[in-house]
């Protein structure tokens, strides 16, 4: 335990895809489409986190966190990838963005 508060309230990608857990890892079928877009809408109008964690992109494409929230994530850079895990960065300029390749 790191002791640090969490940097959003949305520490999964279940309440913003709306596709209920264990199915994400075969299925996109969203089964709760009203309450992901209304989580998706309060995470844009809050402060950008400095990391975002995606451990489910690599399992299912379509649920890679750049398909379902695009908004977001045009600003962030890969920092870290593993076959089954990305850890972005909130990119700071388009300096940073032009170091890390993307």
């Amino acid at each position: 335990m790191s002791g640090l508060a969490a940097g959003s309230r949305f520490l999964d990608s279940q309440p913003l895809s709306g596709v209920i857990a264990d199915r994400h890892l075969f299925s996109e079928k969203v089964t709760f489409p009203e309450a992901a877009a209304a989580n998706r809408a309060e995470l844009l109008r809050g402060a950008r986190p400095e990391w975002i964690a995606d451990g489910l992109g690599p399992y299912n494409p379509q649920l890679d966190v750049r398909r379902v929230m695009p908004a977001l994530m045009a600003e962030y850079v890969v920092e870290m990838e593993t076959p089954g895990y990305r850890l972005w960065r909130l990119a700071v300029g388009e300096g940073l963005k032009e170091r890390r390749g993307q």
